[in-house]
């Protein structure tokens, strides 16, 4: 047999292994790549969640920052110093709500029940200070409620509060800020 079909069989042989292994190789690494694209994605609707829940209170902190002027300015009556511990207060009351509605739901975590712990030795504190939390319960009363938006709910009445979205506060018999809910509303009905 000449010596360069003798030569030519051999390199081809050593190139189909040579190239079973390189797409052995591939076939892992593309494997690697679907299993990091994977964790990636959940990362993404991880992070997406967690930017959806940055722009609503973001979106809200324009509205916190106006009602807390209202309050401010409510507040400042003649009673100087009580008033403005009770305006503290709410202040201090309504960043604890914001960090509670945040985690809310999740009662496995550690985080949402030291944050339940948080947001109800709050509420304790408004009530001995003679402040009253309203918080979305029943029909709603457009003087102690502000609508934030609809849902429905086959099982509860038209105007129903499904869900509180934020407390609102009576002060002195004045309501300082109206809760913030979601009311049940049936399709198509205005």
């Amino acid at each position: 047999m000449p010596r360069h079909i003798a030569r030519k069989g051999m390199t081809g042989g050593r190139e189909r292994g040579h190239g079973k292994e390189i797409i052995g190789e591939l076939k892992r690494l593309s494997s690697r790549i679907n299993l990091l694209d994977a964790k990636l994605a959940g990362q993404s609707n991880t992070v997406t969640g967690m930017a959806a829940d940055l722009r609503k209170l973001s979106l809200g902190q324009k509205e916190v920052n106006l009602q807390l002027e209202e309050i401010n300015e409510l507040l400042e009556a003649p009673e100087d110093g009580e008033n403005k511990l009770a305006a503290a207060l709410i202040n201090t009351t309504e960043q604890i709500e914001n960090f509670y509605r945040l985690v809310y739901g999740d009662e496995a975590s550690p985080l949402y029940r030291q944050a339940a712990m948080m947001w109800e030795a709050a509420l304790g504190n408004l009530r001995r200070a003679g402040i009253t939390a309203i918080e979305g319960e029943g029909i709603i009363d457009l003087r102690l409620h502000a609508p934030a938006g609809t849902d429905f709910d086959g099982e509860k009445p038209e105007g129903f509060i499904l869900k509180t979205v934020e407390c609102g506060f009576i002060y002195k018999d004045k309501v300082v800020k109206r809760a913030s809910v979601i009311v049940n509303k049936r399709s198509g009905i205005q």
